[in-house]
């Protein structure tokens, strides 16, 4: 199944901090419409539990002003958990693949980048209280890839790759506390893309 464009938000709003994306629809979003039609019941089943995980990690994540066009990587994870079971962006999905690629490569994720997500505005790490967002949003992005489009396999495990990546950086960073239940999140998501 191909991308469907859809709306984006109920109050017509694409961008989640502002400024210019390199999308060239940044003001279409991935439907599910038709979606559990072609797609098993346990991708659509986990797709809806990371989303209600996320909503409830989204309550937990610090919020921040933002200056000009800057990418507050807080703020991406807080709209996406406040987003969590609808249609993801074009622009949502672009932030997350440039996210997966500062954790895969860098190692490091900054709490702000510029408008491409490529140079940190601030080189200011993430709180550590982010990482557990950070890794349901990569499982969610993976998700409703595959959901939407099976050929975007290549993507899905991509994000799942950088999804088990962050989480190995935030144990670093002492996070025993919710690592176990991620883990089980991120085989369940593996399993669940390769599947279907």
């Amino acid at each position: 199944m191909a991308f469907v464009p859809g709306k984006v938000r109920p109050d017509g709003n694409s961008h989640v901090l502002g400024g210019a994306s390199r999308d060239p629809h940044p003001d279409k979003s991935y439907s599910m419409v038709g979606a559990s039609r072609s797609v098993g019941s346990t991708l659509l089943n986990l797709f809806h539990e990371l989303a209600g995980n996320l909503d409830r990690a989204r309550k937990t994540l610090p919020t921040h002003d933002h200056q000009g066009s800057a990418r507050v990587t807080s703020a991406v994870l807080y709209q996406l958990g406040q987003n969590a079971g609808r249609p993801i962006t074009a622009e949502t999905l672009f932030a997350l693949e440039r996210l997966s690629r500062k954790v895969d490569i860098v190692g490091t994720v900054w709490l702000s980048y510029d408008a491409n997500w490529d140079k940190p505005a601030a080189k200011t790490p993430i709180p550590s209280v982010v990482w557990p967002a950070l890794v349901l949003g990569f499982l969610y992005g993976a998700c409703a890839l595959k959901i939407v489009d099976a050929t975007a396999a290549g993507k899905a495990l991509r994000l799942v790759n950088s999804a088990m990546n962050a989480l190995d950086k935030y144990d670093l960073l002492g996070g025993e506390d919710l690592s176990s239940e991620l883990r089980v999140f991120c085989a369940r998501t593996l399993e669940a893309v390769l599947d279907s």
